[in-house]
Parts: structure tokens; C-alpha cells; sequence
């Protein structure tokens, strides 16, 4: 079930290579929600394995006011009290058959579990997004 991210400002980040702005970068709002999502490696060590992680969040955006916003898409690795471990998780987000960000919000979340996850552990994640259009200061839809 999705969760409302507590509201906060990150700065855009620079494209390597850049020898010069022309000007200031914009700030992006960090996405509001987050869908909890845990791996556990079974009876043996896991080292650099992939995790895939059914998505659909069709439901979730009925009372949002807007669709998906799949740029927005981040994950972020944290510990059991929540914390951010990691927050440059790499991810890539599958579509599914007949994606449409307003009615049919679905696909698979493909993600890196980095480093070694020992036996029997383990590692909880998030995938955050945002909705394009929803007030700032919108509660989360039930």
C-alpha cells in the first residue's frame, strides 16, 4: 500500500560534463509517495542480485487528481526504522502491456540489491513516486 513521503526540496542534479551553467538549476520536488517493498535472500548469501517488484498503483491514483508521473520514479534502500541507507538505488521501471498513466498505472520495478546480502537477511527498499498535477499539499488518498 502506498505511503505520503514527508514533503521535501532536493536540488536537480548536473549532468556530468557540464563545463558551465547559463543559469541556476532548477529545484525538483521530491516525490511524495512511496510503496515499501522488502527482499530477503533465502538460505544462502546473495551478492549484486536484481529484485523485481510487481507495481500497480491504478487504485492509488483514483482519489489523486492526476496520473502517474514515471520520471519521478526513485529507490531508495532503508534501514528498519526507515532511515536512507542508500539513496541512488539503480532501478529501471517495465511498463506493462497497455501502460496508461491514468487508468491502467502497472508494471514491474526491476532494482539493484547491491553488495552482499547475507543468508537468511533482510533488506527493505522503497519506490517512490509522484503524481503530475496533485496539490502540494494534498493528503494521501486512502
Amino acid at each position: 500500500m502506498p505511503h505520503q513521503v514527508a514533503s521535501q526540496r532536493i536540488a536537480a542534479i548536473a549532468l556530468a560534463g557540464w563545463a558551465a551553467a547559463l543559469a541556476p538549476l532548477p529545484v525538483a520536488a521530491a516525490p511524495r509517495f512511496h510503496v515499501p517493498v522488502t527482499v530477503a535472500a533465502g538460505d544462502a548469501a546473495r551478492v549484486d542480485l536484481l529484485a523485481e517488484a510487481p507495481l500497480d498503483l491504478t487504485a492509488f491514483l483514483g482519489g489523486t487528481g492526476g496520473p502517474l508521473d514515471p520520471s519521478a520514479f526513485r529507490v531508495v534502500e532503508v534501514d528498519t526504522g526507515g532511515a536512507i541507507l542508500d539513496d541512488a538505488v539503480p532501478f529501471q521501471f517495465d511498463a506493462a502491456s497497455g501502460f496508461d498513466a491514468n487508468l491502467h498505472a502497472a508494471g514491474e520495478m526491476v532494482f539493484a540489491v547491491n553488495d552482499t546480502t547475507p543468508a537468511f537477511a533482510t533488506r527493505h527498499f522503497r519506490i517512490l513516486f509522484d503524481v503530475v498535477g496533485a496539490c502540494a499539499d494534498c493528503p494521501a488518498p486512502p
